[in-house]
């Protein structure tokens, strides 16, 4: 799963102010 992983540090990068860790969370999952 190299997609998903790069998905995880794309996803904190664009949203920085936001830091949605529950968001990622339900992302890779």
């Amino acid at each position: 799963a190299t997609t998903g992983m790069e998905v995880v540090p794309v996803f904190i990068s664009v949203d920085p102010e936001r830091d949605n860790v529950e968001q990622v969370h339900e992302y890779v999952k």
